[in-house]
């Protein structure tokens, strides 16, 4: 029967693996061209350097990266730039975490990550870094990791902070209730609260509070 390795060689061998993260997103960096930015971007420039409700909606809505970019030196864009990638590297690290604790093979991780840079979505976000994708990815699979890990508490703290990046997440807090307890009413109500309440304050005089694009008649439709 084989030995198992020393806890001293897993250990490096996750630490390589934590180096091949960082080493794959600055890969992907220079060798993906990035496209022009979009008009979806200039609202979040707006944001950025202006006031918050001078963008349209729902971007308006999509507050804490370009608050967070507001204490970032350097060109706008930059700025941007640097929170995409720190985002996706993180989410790469995160997938590492879930599958150490799962005790997953280490070369496996590795083929995985691989796959998961070669995703359309993943490139998408390094072609065009100036959106909050990338930093909704990151709430969303540190969602995904604390649910894993049976924490209610991060799993609410990075839904609410999600909320507050993409309205995507808000369709992993169900998810919460398999964990049972009071805390997924609680953070049921204060995840409401906090979908709502910037659409009461950055809401345009005039307009509905909720409505949708065009692409509902296409099944999807968003809440602006």
């Amino acid at each position: 029967m084989k030995a198992p390795a020393p806890a001293e060689s897993r250990s490096g061998g996750w630490s390589g693996l934590f180096l091949l993260c960082v080493l794959l997103i600055g890969l992907l960096c220079t060798s993906i061209p990035h496209s022009a930015p979009s008009s979806d971007s200039f609202e979040y420039f707006k944001m950025a350097t202006g006031g918050i409700s001078e963008a349209a909606s729902p971007y308006r809505y999509r507050v804490l990266v370009p608050l967070f970019a507001r204490g970032i030196p350097g060109p706008v864009a930059q700025r941007f730039e640097a929170i995409t990638l720190a985002a996706l590297t993180g989410v790469l690290l995160l997938f590492c975490r879930m599958a150490r604790r799962e005790k997953v093979a280490i070369h496996h991780v590795a083929v995985a990550l691989a796959i998961v840079c070669c995703c359309p979505a993943f490139n998408f976000m390094l072609v065009n870094p100036w959106l909050t994708d990338a930093a909704g990815l990151f709430f969303i699979t540190l969602m995904a990791q604390s649910l894993m890990a049976g924490d209610r508490l991060n799993f609410s703290v990075a839904g609410f902070l999600g909320l507050l990046t993409r309205e995507t997440v808000v369709f992993l807090f169900p998810a919460l209730l398999i964990l049972g307890g009071l805390l997924p009413w609680i953070a049921a109500t204060i995840g409401a609260a906090i979908f709502l309440v910037p659409r009461l304050i950055f809401h345009p005089a005039g307009t509905a509070y909720l409505s949708h694009t065009g692409w509902a008649h296409g099944g999807v439709g968003w809440a602006r």
